[in-house]
């Protein structure tokens, strides 16, 4: 976060950690035995490059200062409804719309979400806006779309989700480091590494999910697996 990923000091990190690894596995080589326990190793999220860098090397990115997108939308709405507390709040690219006060005002709460989405797509740095009731009623199986659906709570979710351009970002950093939370490539794609018990020399291609590893050991532990786990298990550990 505070250097990004091309930075001397995450490689500097990356450096400190491989050796953290080795002391690790030579514990547990000692302490358990060679080749009798089971490591797998992944990651949250991905991030962006460091859009300043990006920008160095001819590639689009940047950033919004946090207050921003907040701010233009309250300005949308003391423009078009001459009241800016029709937003109720904003918090991860996702618009909180105030029902109690549009109730009152008897405003029609699908007008209000047309027409903030089509002002807001009209900003540079926007490239999708989506309701609830798209992601309530509309099957997203690709894409942006599809990662904004599958995180989407029918009780907790905004009324609306914002999507951004890739290599843009909100930031309170200035022009350092970076960030994550975009359904783009570089937030979304993690290693995932096994190393150990029953783990054979390899790689694979095949597009796998961080919710695939509780089922893979699930299978290799021969045991149920968990009441929440929902993905499958990766056959090219299985063989």
């Amino acid at each position: 976060h505070a250097f990004a990923t091309h930075s001397i000091e995450t490689e500097d990190v990356y450096l400190r950690l491989d050796r953290e690894i080795a002391s690790f596995l030579k514990y547990l080589d000692k302490r358990i035995g060679k080749n009798k326990y089971l490591l797998f190793l992944t990651a949250d999220h991905g991030a962006l490059s460091n859009p300043v860098f990006l920008n160095d090397h001819q590639l689009p990115g940047g950033y919004i200062e946090p207050r921003a997108m907040p701010d233009t939308i309250k300005y949308f709405f003391r423009a078009n409804f001459q009241n800016e507390n029709i937003l109720k709040s904003y918090i991860n690219d996702q618009i909180w719309l105030n029902d109690s006060l549009i109730a009152v005002n008897k405003i029609d709460k699908q007008k209000i979400i047309d027409n903030l989405s089509r002002y807001l797509m009209k900003l540079d740095n926007v490239a999708d806006v989506l309701s609830r009731a798209q992601l309530e009623n509309t099957e997203f199986n690709i894409g942006p779309r599809s990662l904004i659906q599958r995180g989407f709570n029918y009780k907790r979710s905004g009324d609306m989700a914002i999507i951004f351009k890739p290599g843009i970002i909100q930031s309170f950093s200035g022009k350092k480091g970076t960030t994550h939370g975009s359904p783009y490539k570089y937030d979304t794609s993690v290693p995932l590494l096994w190393y150990g018990w029953n783990i054979h020399q390899g790689s694979t291609a095949h597009q796998v999910n961080i919710t695939d590893i509780a089922a893979t050991v699930s299978v290799m532990l021969n045991i149920c697996q968990p009441n929440g786990c929902n993905g499958k298990p990766i056959e090219e550990l299985l063989k």
